[in-house]
């Protein structure tokens, strides 16, 4: 998700007077599934889901 996307993501829920926002579908699935375990093993698994492959 582009910066651009995140940034208009919280500007849009801060004008709707929400204090927390999950742009897009695949992070709101990791909130969710990280939910019920431990968070210093859901911030270990969102690490590796969220590392950016290199390309050449």
């Amino acid at each position: 998700m582009s910066v651009e996307k995140i940034a208009a993501a919280a500007y849009r829920a801060c004008q709707n007077g929400k204090v927390a926002v999950i742009p897009g579908a695949f992070n709101k699935i990791l909130a969710f599934l990280g939910k019920p375990h431990p968070r210093a093993v859901a911030f270990e698994v969102f690490a590796v889901l969220s590392q950016k492959t290199e390309q050449p």
